[in-house]
């Protein structure tokens, strides 16, 4: 399993993603919040979505 061990925020949605296996990439989670469904509309506020952490090698 490839594991995530850094994210850093690139600007408001985008994240570059740091994994162990030296693999990086950019995800814009732009769409995703968007679609404003209710399980994605908290993150819409930037403060919610800065709050992101790496738990067991995911993104949470």
């Amino acid at each position: 399993m490839i594991k995530l061990i850094a994210a850093r925020p690139m600007g408001d949605y985008p994240l570059e993603l740091h994994f162990f296996d030296g693999a990086t990439g950019i995800y814009d989670f732009g769409p995703i919040v968007e679609t404003a469904t209710a399980m994605t509309a908290p993150l819409s506020d930037p403060a919610f979505f800065a709050r992101h952490y790496i738990e067991f090698g995911a993104l949470a």
